[in-house]
């Protein structure tokens, strides 16, 4: 009976030792398993640190450009809002110059046809008014024109200022 309850022992021990080695081994595995995930882990980290990093730098990049194109749109609004300003103006001062033009025109016409048809009949002061009048139209255009050009250089930004000192009392004193 001892031999048969040693051998059963013995055997009972070698089947523990068995399991224990075994359990050793898939220890040791689990162990490298987990070393092996925990750097895994690791790397997945680093690399979702770097990523977020070129993300936050993307999208500081993207605002900037966004920043710069709302600037670039607000600048052509203003363009356009001047252009436009521009374009009115134009088009009251063609309807201004028109005014101013035919007025004058129209008087030289008519005095030019007076005196062209009844040159013989007119006296030589009713001529000479004729003429002063002819003259004091193209006077008028001319300076119709001279205040277009004027306004205009000045709206260009190219009318040239050089001020000179003068006597206050006596430039008063001339007007």
């Amino acid at each position: 009976f001892q031999l048969q309850e040693v051998l059963a022992r013995v055997k009972t021990q070698l089947i523990l030792r068995r399991q224990q080695v075994m359990l050793q081994e898939e220890i040791c595995d689990r162990q490298k398993a987990e070393t092996s995930l925990q750097e895994v882990n690791l790397t997945l980290e680093q690399r979702v640190q770097e990523r977020t990093a070129e993300l936050e730098s993307a999208i500081l990049k993207l605002q900037v450009e966004v920043e710069e194109r709302k600037r670039a749109e607000e600048r052509v609004k203003q363009s356009l809002e001047r252009e436009r300003d521009l374009s009115d103006l134009r088009s009251r001062l063609i309807a201004i110059l028109s005014h101013g033009f035919r007025t004058p025109l129209s008087l030289i016409i008519m005095a030019s046809e007076a005196i062209e048809y009844r040159y013989d009949h007119l006296d030589p002061q009713t001529r000479e008014r004729k003429f002063n009048q002819i003259r004091a139209s193209v006077e008028r255009i001319t300076q119709i024109l001279d205040d277009a050009l004027m306004s205009n250089t000045a709206e260009l930004g190219e009318l040239s200022y050089y001020p000179l000192p003068i006597d206050l009392t006596e430039f008063c004193q001339e007007i």
